[in-house]
């Protein structure tokens, strides 16, 4: 089922990470207006969470097909590029911690000495 304007507008707006309250300030609508829109457009798309409509916009945007084995395997690569990002940010940053308590416990050691 083909979208309107305003709801195209919306699902964008959404999927980019704007909160409903976000949308009606910027688009000059009640609140209700905007997530009355949001449902309407996941009755109209046949999707029930707002994770949906995101990955929707998405492959609509890509021109990824939305094919629900694709959905599947998007998400699982999703979720892997994310534990993989949050892996190395915290390798790195144990990391450093080690490498300053080092600096730390051989300045301690070196001034005691003295």
């Amino acid at each position: 089922m083909k979208l309107t304007t305003r709801e195209e507008e919306i699902l964008q707006l959404h999927s980019i990470g704007l909160t409903p309250d976000e949308i009606a300030n910027k688009l000059y609508r009640s609140r209700e207006t905007i997530r009355k829109t949001i449902c309407n457009i996941k009755i109209k798309l046949n999707l029930q969470k707002a994770s949906e409509l995101t990955a929707y916009y998405w492959c609509e945007f890509f021109g990824a097909s939305f094919v629900e084995q694709r959905k599947s395997i998007l998400s699982a690569c999703t979720c892997l590029l994310v534990l993989f990002t949050l892996s190395v940010d915290n390798f790195d940053k144990r990391r450093f911690r080690i490498r300053h308590r080092e600096e730390y416990t051989e300045f301690v050691i070196i001034y005691s000495t003295l």
